[in-house]
């Protein structure tokens, strides 16, 4: 498993608990585009929410 550095960067804000609205505002990116790249972790590496997304990026950050 491997995030880009921009999903790293929205999968570090939602485990913040920041919302997609929030994210997109912070990073200066549009919300859909925030979506389109949540919608493409989800897909590529069969996860199927907000809760398992962080935690597999969780792992892979202090797993390396």
């Amino acid at each position: 498993m491997h995030f880009s550095p921009r999903q790293s960067q929205i999968l570090s804000l939602m485990a913040e608990g920041f919302s997609d609205k929030e994210i997109a505002r912070k990073i200066g990116i549009s919300y859909p585009t925030v979506r389109t790249h949540i919608d493409r972790v989800f897909r590529d590496y069969g996860l199927h929410n907000r809760t398992e997304a962080v935690a597999a990026w969780l792992t892979l950050k202090w797993n390396g």
